[in-house]
């Protein structure tokens, strides 16, 4: 039997719109036949994973803008903002993608955590220019090879991430599941998507973040019982926004 053919796909922004092909995370296998690993041609045992895909928006816009020499430094530092909310909250960069990163999390929660951080981070102002950044995310059983991941759950991850608008973190409704109860998050319904590649709608889900939000380890820190005290500290953190700092003990 010959061994399924691929075809290297190279990553810019965005994945090419392939409805016929399998993607399987760096290549498409166009015979329709199981991915296997190039080496050993064995497939490798699937894993829960939660994925998040971002893609920066007006790249082309901001080159032109800034100038070659000068945009690579604002490119270079934007990356180190996202690669340390990665490291922040846990996860695994699987790879660059030219114009965002795809990264792999054990854990749901640090996930959404870390797409709030980029957004966040996002919006301070970088060499003088705003970066602005979509995020998406989706968790499910993906097949590793090699350190890259593959699989339907990856596709839908990546597709999430191209509909997202800037500043937009979407997610499919298996995040909002899986975080049920969790006060932290909140996310807002957007009904189902047809994405393409995929053969059924995705339900999909915006997660809600504050952009500037000084009290966000507040939410995630418990607090019970002590409310008197989370007031105080509330209020402070009011003040210090309109110039009145204050040390809290």
């Amino acid at each position: 039997m010959r061994p399924p053919a691929f075809v290297r796909l190279q990553f810019s922004s965005h994945i090419p719109q392939q409805s016929s092909a399998f993607l399987c995370g760096s290549a498409v296998n166009t015979n329709h036949q199981p991915c296997y690993n190039r080496r050993t041609m064995t497939t490798d045992r699937a894993a829960t994973t939660t994925i998040l895909f971002s893609d920066l928006v007006g790249s082309t816009e901001l080159l032109q803008r800034a100038g070659d020499d000068d945009a690579q430094r604002i490119f270079k530092a934007h990356y180190q903002l996202l690669r340390d909310a990665v490291s922040a909250n846990g996860g695994a960069e699987v790879k660059s993608l030219g114009d965002g990163l795809m990264v792999a999390f054990a854990s749901t929660a640090d996930a959404v955590r870390c797409a709030i951080t980029m957004q966040q981070a996002s919006r301070r102002p970088v060499h003088g220019e705003r970066i602005t950044i979509r995020v998406g995310i989706n968790a499910g059983d993906a097949l590793r090879d090699e350190g890259d991941y593959f699989g339907t759950a990856v596709v839908t991850a990546r597709r999430l991430c191209d509909r997202a608008g800037p500043g937009q973190i979407l997610c499919s409704a298996v995040i909002e599941a899986l975080l049920a109860g969790r006060q932290a998050f909140s996310f807002r319904d957007l009904g189902e998507f047809e994405l393409k590649g995929l053969t059924a709608p995705v339900a999909t889900r915006e997660v809600i973040y504050e952009t500037e939000q000084p009290g966000l380890m507040l939410s995630r820190t418990p607090f019970v019982g002590r409310d008197a005290e989370l007031s105080r500290i509330k209020a402070k953190l009011a003040d210090a926004r309109t110039g009145r700092g204050g040390l809290v003990m």
